[in-house]
């Protein structure tokens, strides 16, 4: 018969896996809905707060689901081509960042592009998570999502096309959230 404190422990620990997926998926779901955001606040609205938000959302994320790797076999990662993959891209990308022509430009990047090895370094973090904690099911609501911020975005576009929402760029060609015509 198992004591009550292995019971505890036992309950203590499916609960932290249930609040612990539960919080994955809340952030995951939340990325598409990310270039929905601008922020008056930062230099470059349209890319600065994007990026971290995004940023914020995988170390959380990532955060968790190494607790979850832990204590879980389901949740290691798997060895896939894909996984192989990735790896051996972010090692080639390390390395071109390291012996570039400047390191630190490489590692951080700017303010206007957010992109770098330091951005290269959450989208494999956010594919870990993603791919190891999302089931058939979820993917489908994921990318569902995915539809759904591309119609509020649309939604944002059309009413800037009809004047009723100020085009932030300014001029005819309607930016929405993106804040570049072209991409819209």
């Amino acid at each position: 018969m198992p004591s009550r404190k292995n019971l505890k422990n036992s309950e203590l620990m499916a609960t932290f896996k249930s609040v612990a997926v539960w919080a994955i998926k809340i952030g995951l779901f939340a990325v598409p809905f990310i270039p929905l955001y601008v922020s008056d606040l930062l230099f470059f609205p349209f890319i600065t707060g994007k990026a971290f938000i995004f940023r914020v959302i995988v170390e959380i994320a990532l955060a968790l689901w190494i607790a979850l790797a832990l204590f879980y076999k389901e949740y290691r990662p798997r060895r896939t081509p894909l996984l192989y993959a990735l790896t051996a891209f972010l090692i080639v990308i390390t390395i071109a960042s390291v012996f570039g022509v400047n390191p630190e430009r490489s590692f951080w990047s700017n303010f206007e592009r957010m992109e770098g090895l330091l951005a290269h370094l959450h989208l494999f973090a956010f594919f870990l998570v993603a791919a190891h904690v999302l089931r058939v099911k979820d993917w489908i609501v994921f990318f569902s999502l995915f539809v759904v911020a591309g119609l509020g975005e649309n939604i944002v576009a059309l009413l800037q096309k009809l004047g009723f929402i100020a085009s932030p760029q300014g001029g005819a060609r309607t930016d929405g959230t993106i804040g570049n015509a072209t991409y819209v």
